[in-house]
């Protein structure tokens, strides 16, 4: 009979360790999704009872005893991919197996001593190591999103770089439409680093990153993409996309006394799902270009003004200063495409 149980023990973990072998364990450890979760805690439960159905055939309560202390390789799997209730319930369950198999020890007549031995290297053994892994797995993953944080983060703004709005912007492209991706830069803003220096320069974009941050909400993605240039990216209706736009356009950036600092902005909105060119790699990179030409126009146009790309094929110019209503739009027919390559450059 015990032989009988423990081959089909031993034959259960061949399907088990098929299924296991092909789970992704990086992106589980790091992220522990809600569609692998079921699937962990339920291998947990296998490995712990079917590990204490093993131990319950020994012959010899000292030698179960003994092999127990292999509750440490489940409790190894447990301390990196399963949330904390589920480590408090094997720690518990491993617990309750070794003290009664230290109470079957004694009760079958072994000296207490060594019964108590037995018990306590098994419980250090399978709790301690999955204490340790988990102070460790815990420690470990903190470092590494400090780290991931800070190479995503622009050190001066606080908002993201060009990489971290590169990975949080892919997912807002990509969602259902509508969504929005706008660029916008400081005007002129090499003359005022050559006229107020580096450090009002710096004031400058601190405060303007954080305004378009708090404009835009917490669901937006906002990067400084370089120099005085930045993007956000969020999922907002043509009328949102608008309100956001004179929002920041209309609460100057107070840093120079006497001389609001303005933006120009250029956007694309996507009404619906896009047509994605054969000249970009992806529907990020497609709108990051057509909202960048959506600036040079802006800035082409004036400065202190909006330009909008819409679905539609239809850009709309505002020009109108920000201190007055923007209520009237001038509007020009061009292709969703990007055009070509024009001679000249952006103006600051």
């Amino acid at each position: 009979m015990r032989t009988t149980i423990l081959l089909i023990a031993a034959g259960s973990t061949i399907p088990v360790a098929f299924s296991v072998s092909r789970i992704s364990f990086g992106s589980v450890w790091w992220s522990r999704p809600r569609s692998l979760r079921a699937h962990n805690h339920l291998f947990v439960a296998y490995a712990d009872i079917g590990l204490t159905i093993a131990l319950c055939t020994f012959a010899s309560p000292l030698l179960a005893l003994h092999g127990a202390t292999t509750f440490a390789v489940v409790g190894a799997y447990v301390a990196h991919f399963v949330r904390f209730r589920v480590v408090i319930a094997h720690l518990v369950f491993s617990s309750a197996v070794i003290v009664a198999l230290a109470a079957r020890a004694v009760y079958d007549g072994h000296p207490i001593g060594m019964v108590l031995y037995f018990a306590l290297v098994s419980l250090v053994a399978s709790n301690g190591i999955v204490l340790m892994l988990s102070a460790y797995s815990t420690a470990f993953k903190s470092t590494m999103q400090t780290q991931l944080d800070w190479a995503n983060t622009d050190a001066l703004t606080g908002a993201l770089n060009r990489r971290g709005f590169t990975v949080a912007a892919d997912g807002i492209v990509a969602a259902t439409p509508p969504v929005a991706v706008m660029m916008l830069d400081v005007d002129r803003f090499k003359q005022i680093n050559d006229a107020y220096g580096h450090s009002v320069g710096d004031a400058i974009l601190s405060r303007l990153a954080a305004r378009v941050q708090e404009l835009a909400g917490p669901d937006a993605v906002v990067g400084r993409l370089g120099g005085d240039e930045f993007a956000i990216a969020l999922r907002a209706a043509p009328g949102a996309v608008c309100t956001l736009l004179h929002a920041i356009q209309e609460t100057p950036i107070d840093v120079l006394s006497g001389s609001p600092v303005t933006v120009s902005i250029g956007a694309v909105i996507y009404r619906e799902w896009p047509m994605l060119s054969h000249e970009y790699r992806d529907l990020l990179e497609q709108a990051t270009a057509l909202a960048d030409e959506a600036l040079l126009m802006a800035k082409n146009a004036g400065r202190n003004t909006h330009t909008i790309i819409d679905p539609d094929h239809v850009a709309e110019a505002a020009p109108e200063r920000h201190i007055a209503p923007i209520d009237s739009l001038r509007s020009r027919r061009r292709p969703i495409h990007p055009p070509s390559t024009h001679g000249h450059g952006r103006h600051s």
